[in-house]
């Protein structure tokens, strides 16, 4: 998916094209890293607190158990 979005996929046969696809991904940087950036917040979640995120939801899943065992 991101690499249609944000970049170029080349067929085998058009290898002998990289040269220039690479030429024209560093004269357009600042159009490449504005959709890196987009692609990044549109589906890449919890960036920089995944760790906190992530613990929580652990904490949330073993309370849930132990509320379902607590029932039996």
């Amino acid at each position: 998916m991101g690499k249609r979005k944000n970049g170029k996929v080349l067929k085998l046969d058009e290898i002998n094209k990289i040269a220039a696809v690479n030429e024209d991904m560093i004269k357009n940087e600042k159009s490449y890293s504005d959709k890196i950036a987009k692609l990044t917040k549109d589906i890449v979640f919890n960036i920089g607190t995944s760790a906190q995120v992530g613990g929580d939801y652990i904490i949330e899943a073993i309370n849930r158990k132990i509320k379902e065992r607590s029932k039996k």
